[in-house]
C-alpha cells in the first residue's frame, strides 16, 4: 500500500518561510523579478518543499544528509501530490 499526500503552498506559507529563513530571493515573491522569467509565477522554495515531505515521512532515525532533485519547479497554489 501506498500513501499519497496533497499539498497547496500558498503564499502565506512562502512570505514565513521567507522571514524565518531570512532567504530573500525575488523568484519566490517579486512580481517584477518573476515577470521577466519564463516560470510567470512565483517558485515554490526547495527547503520548504523538503520540510513538508520530511514531516510526512518522520522517523525516529537522524537524517544526515538529503539528496533532492526537482524535474520541474512547484508555484504557488499548485496542486502536488
Amino acid at each position: 500500500m501506498s500513501l499519497v499526500y496533497k499539498k497547496k503552498f500558498t503564499f502565506n506559507e512562502l512570505a514565513y518561510f521567507r522571514k524565518i529563513s531570512q532567504d530573500n530571493n525575488k523568484l519566490h515573491f517579486k512580481n517584477k523579478i518573476i515577470d521577466k522569467t519564463p516560470f510567470k509565477k512565483p517558485v515554490v522554495y526547495a527547503a520548504l518543499i523538503i520540510k513538508f515531505v520530511l514531516q510526512k515521512i518522520s522517523t525516529n532515525q537522524s537524517i544526515k544528509e538529503i539528496n533532492a532533485m526537482f524535474f520541474k519547479p512547484i508555484f504557488v497554489n499548485e496542486n502536488i501530490f
